[in-house]
């Protein structure tokens, strides 16, 4: 595949090409199907998703909020020998349902957990979600995913996370609420400092409190309190909503695991004007609508969000700026980005993100997810730009070692049943 620097993908001659296109991936284990000019790969195109033609893809893929944008401004300058836009990446919110080239509807999945399911579902011709749609192999290739799994040891599974990029994970607040602005991570949940009545204030703790908790900062005797909404809390922590991957990341690094029950003082929900409001990954609505709110947030997708205008020049697709005025609090001192605005990999709370998709299929999706000249990390707005679209979007480029493992780009052993 080559990079489509010149933002030029008409169909009204490509009906061959997409067939030849097709033929090669059926060839390699793909199921295909050619519908009128497009590829019956993709979706009937809906707001902040793909952009411009082909509207059906030959790569079609859901999940993550983190990783969206990134792919969606790699599906604007990634295509095939023909110079036909190849990847459909669908965002993990926009209208409820999509509609499949099959002709068939889905609700839209949001978030990690959402996207792999979908991607199971149409694996096994199975319905998505439960006693919903049946799928196929052809309506879903790939999905976006910002936690890892549980790899099996012998390096055979059906299907394989393909490590993609850097990301970091920090905590947002509102700029003049109580939270503090730097905060420890925590060396463990319960970490007491000086063994008394109350544990000190760390990330761990924090997401470990119970309803009305007090905290200490470190010995000096000042108690925090930390609680829901509503209860006079000095710091109110909120998770991102079910199926997010970034919710399974933190309760992963900081409760050590993924199916690890927070705290009752941290909710993923509020009441506003008497409605309940989910809280949607990386978006800092709730920091503006709850008092001394708290709530992880990718340090890329902040990045990315502060420069959409730059972002939506360089790459024609929507970028949306999320933040509503949120900051991003330091963790033990240390900052979320270098001096020069990009990622910092070494922050202490730092991830992978992936590309997941049918072990069966990496033969022929190699050149897109896993190396060359021509896959997403060579990936570049334009051939003299001197940054990959991948650090464009603020994420970081691999290897990345976390927890005694080591992350390599396009490597293809990580894998699940």
């Amino acid at each position: 595949m080559k990079h489509n620097n010149r933002k030029l993908n008409k169909l009204s001659t490509s009906t061959k090409k997409n067939r030849r296109f097709a033929k090669a991936l059926t060839a390699a284990g793909m199921s295909v199907a050619v519908l009128g000019s497009g590829l019956a790969f993709g979706i009937v195109p809906a707001s902040a998703d793909p952009v411009g033609d082909p509207a059906n893809r030959a790569i079609v893929g859901f999940g993550s909020d983190t990783t969206q944008d990134v792919l969606n401004g790699l599906s604007q300058v990634v295509v095939n020998d023909d110079g036909i836009k190849t990847i459909g990446s669908w965002n993990a919110t926009g209208s409820s349902t999509v509609t499949l080239a099959s002709g068939k509807t889905i609700p839209r999945p949001n978030g990690s957990s959402a996207g792999v399911a979908a991607l199971r579902a149409a694996t096994t011709s199975t319905a998505y979600p439960a006693g919903g749609t049946v799928l196929a192999p052809a309506d879903i290739q790939f999905a976006r995913s910002s936690s890892a799994a549980t790899f099996r040891a012998d390096g055979t599974g059906t299907y394989t996370y393909i490590p993609f990029g850097v990301d970091a994970v920090s905590f947002a607040k509102a700029p003049t609420s109580a939270v503090p602005s730097d905060i420890a991570l925590g060396a463990t949940v319960g970490q007491n400092s000086d063994s008394d009545s109350n544990e000190d204030l760390t990330l761990k703790n924090i997401y470990n409190a119970t309803d009305g908790e007090l905290l200490e900062v470190g010995t000096s005797g000042v108690l925090v309190k930390v609680g829901r909404a509503g209860t006079g809390a000095a710091i109110v922590p909120f998770v991102p909503q079910s199926g997010s991957g970034t919710r399974t990341f933190w309760a992963t690094t900081l409760l050590g695991s993924s199916t690890a029950v927070f705290g009752g003082a941290v909710a993923d929900s509020y009441t506003l004007a008497g409605a309940s409001k989910p809280v949607q990954e990386h978006d800092g609505q709730v920091t503006v609508d709850v008092t001394n709110a708290m709530v992880p947030f990718s340090i890329a997708q902040h990045i990315a969000q502060g420069k959409e205008a730059a972002l939506e020049a360089s790459y024609q697709i929507a970028v949306a700026d999320r933040r509503r005025g949120a900051v991003l609090g330091t963790i033990g001192g240390v900052a979320t980005t270098n001096t020069n605005g990009t990622l910092n990999s070494a922050f202490p709370i730092a991830r992978p993100v992936f590309n997941v998709v049918r072990t069966a299929d990496i033969a022929a999706l190699s050149s897109t997810f896993v190396s060359g000249p021509d896959s997403v990390f060579a990936a570049k707005a334009t051939p003299t730009s001197t940054t990959s679209t991948i650090e464009d979007f603020g994420f970081g480029l691999l290897p990345l070692t976390v927890g005694g493992r080591t992350y390599t780009a396009g490597q293809t052993d990580l894998r699940v049943n």
